[in-house]
């Protein structure tokens, strides 16, 4: 301030805006409000952000009114300040009084046609309403954490040793096929959850700044030159996924993101229509791999007894399958006493059975009731089949499960596709298909995210009436929203980003940030306005005076949030959206607000306002 001392002009500059600091950071902690109670994945990804982001503004606002004030008001007098500036600051000041005499020049002349400001706007929102559905959708973002995964998975009928001798195969292939290795991690046997024996090679690569390839790149080649083993089934996926969305138990192993699940209760005709919905999706752009759950089941020999012909040689069938229990898998007989006290059960087996051939079993004699040796083939027969090596259920109904490999496109487009594909196929009674994984996790956090988003705008709109005493100026400043997602969503494009999760928060974030530059204008202007000035003019002074620090806020913003938006590092790419999405909004709102809101808050103060004398 011109002839008043630094303290003085310290209270007054704090005076003067307090009501807009107040106002933008309860506008910004409002925003939060509605994330902090939700639920699910989403909720207990990013609670701990909006508590952290609201703690945060509360303490700075507290240090904005109170420390901040008293430092600079017991500043030397003359310190770093006219010429005793260095020259770097002289310099920059020059540039900024040079930018402020442009800005009022292109802003006197918008004012003036104001038709044409509105017809930009107008055109960046139809804009935007054009590029939000072409925009990629998935849960979480694909993010290159230098980690491919091999894995191959054998039929139940083959031993350990087979499987070990398929690995011990291809791991010498790896390191002539990836260069980029660091090192591998190896495991195999039999899970819980696959039928047959399954074995896992875990590559973990360099980091990305020293690999020209990509997790993905690497994982597709993989696949094309170790798909060379008849009779294995081997799936190669690239560890894409955040690990803290992993733990959340979202999201599929090694790389499923989708899977199709199928229930009823034939399972007969589950496994006919898991094939028919394989056979349609496995051509769909993105689908790299399949995998049912059901396709494979562990062999066996079913014993068919014939009960009448049983009857009469004098056997019951209930002993029948005991006996042949004891005597092909083994049955306690009894426990032993060691001389220490412990106890070991007794089994008895036939010697060599894992040995015996389907006609060594029918040639055994079996002693009926009256004492007469009658071989096994007498009334009963062997028939080979494949049998389920587990049946799964959800809401009491059997399930069969279509795993589906992702790559190249995301997993939310690819969902939409296959739901196209897999609508026209008939479907038996009693029979339903639905899509889980990913999408369903997507479709149930963007319902979430869009019901905070709306809240968050209804939040700030109240927080901002209540502090104006005023309905007509908040909507002035919630005209900045709108630009803001023109910004965020020409930003996801022009960066091939998808809109995921962390992009729908950089959205609702941007709310909350993108006002506080519309609040500064349009409360300098009610201040000009209540000294006397019209509607217009004092519009125009406002924002001539707050062009420095709206541009000064913007920057020091995006430059803060640039290194996450560029999306350096291992897995950098998984908050890159959010970054991108503020940095865009911000920018694009920050500059056509400048214009935007002199041309508004007339119209909306039309009594006030008169004719801007150059």
């Amino acid at each position: 301030g011109q002839g008043l001392g630094l303290r003085e002009s310290a209270i007054r500059g704090t005076v003067e805006v307090g009501a807009p600091i107040i106002t933008s950071t309860l506008t910004t902690v409002a925003i939060f409000l509605p994330i902090f109670f939700m639920e699910g994945a989403v909720g207990v990804l990013f609670r701990q952000l909006a508590l952290v982001v609201a703690f945060a503004l509360f303490c700075s606002l507290m240090v904005s009114l109170t420390v901040v004030p008293m430092l600079a008001g017991n500043l030397p007098e003359k310190a770093g300040r006219g010429r005793d500036a260095p020259a770097w600051a002289r310099a920059a000041e020059r540039i900024q009084d040079k930018l402020a005499d442009w800005y009022h020049q292109l802003l006197v002349a918008a004012v003036s046609r104001k038709w044409a400001v509105f017809a930009v706007v107008a055109l960046l929102t139809a804009g935007s309403a054009w590029l939000f559905p072409r925009l990629g959708q998935e849960f979480f973002p694909q993010a290159d954490e230098s980690q491919v995964t091999v894995r191959i998975d054998v039929d139940p009928e083959l031993q350990l040793e087979s499987l070990d001798e398929i690995v011990a195969a291809i791991e010498p292939m790896i390191p002539e096929l990836v260069p980029e290795l660091r090192n591998m991690e190896l495991d195999m046997g039999r899970r819980a959850w696959i039928p047959g024996l399954s074995g896992r090679i875990r590559i973990n690569l360099v980091s990305v700044s020293q690999r020209s390839r990509s997790s993905g790149e690497i994982a597709a080649a993989l696949q094309r030159e170790l798909d060379i083993f008849p009779g294995v089934r081997l799936r190669v996926a690239a560890s894409g996924e955040a690990f803290n969305v992993r733990r959340l138990g979202v999201g599929g192993e090694d790389g499923e993101r989708l899977a199709m699940e199928i229930s009823g209760f034939d399972l007969a005709a589950l496994d006919a229509v898991a094939a028919q919905v394989t056979q349609r999706i496995e051509d769909i752009p993105g689908v790299v791999g399949t995998r049912v759950s059901r396709e494979t089941g562990a062999p066996r020999l079913a014993a068919r007894i014939d009960r009448e012909r049983a009857a009469d040689l004098g056997f019951h069938p209930e002993r029948i399958a005991r006996d042949l229990q004891t005597l092909v898998g083994g049955s306690r007989a009894g426990r032993l006493r060691g001389q220490d006290g412990s106890e070991v059960d007794i089994w008895v087996r036939l010697q060599e059975a894992r040995s015996l051939g389907r006609e060594d079993l029918l040639n055994l004699a079996f002693i009926s009731g009256d004492g007469r040796a009658v071989a096994l083939q007498n009334f009963v027969s062997f028939e080979s089949e494949r049998g389920a090596t587990q049946i799964l259920r959800r809401n009491q109904q059997r399930v069969n499960t279509v795993s589906i490999d992702i790559g190249g496109r995301p997993s939310g487009d690819v969902a939409e596709d296959i739901r196209e594909e897999i609508f026209n196929i008939p479907l038996p009674d009693n029979i339903q298909v639905a899509i889980r994984g990913d999408y369903e996790e997507q479709q149930r956090a963007f319902r979430a995210l869009l019901i905070s988003l709306i809240l968050a705008l209804v939040l700030v709109y109240m927080v901002m009436a209540c502090l104006y005493e005023s309905l007509r100026d908040p909507l002035i400043v919630m005209l900045s929203v709108p630009l803001a997602a023109s910004g965020g969503l020409l930003a996801l494009w022009l960066t091939n980003t998808t809109l995921n999760v962390q992009s729908y928060i950089g959205f609702i974030m941007l709310i909350g940030i993108v006002v506080n530059n519309a609040i500064l204008i349009v409360n300098q202007a009610n201040s000009i306005r209540q000294s006397g000035g019209s509607a217009q003019s004092a519009a125009v002074e406002a924002a001539r005076i707050r062009f420095r620090p709206i541009i000064m806020t913007m920057l020091t913003t995006i430059l803060a949030l640039s290194p996450l938006a560029i999306g350096w590092g291992d897995g950098g790419e998984a908050q890159a959206g959010l970054a991108r999405v503020v940095v865009g909004g911000l920018l694009s709102s920050s500059v056509i607000t400048l214009f935007l809101i002199p041309c508004v808050y007339p119209l909306f103060h039309w009594r006030q306002t008169e004719s801007i004398r150059e």
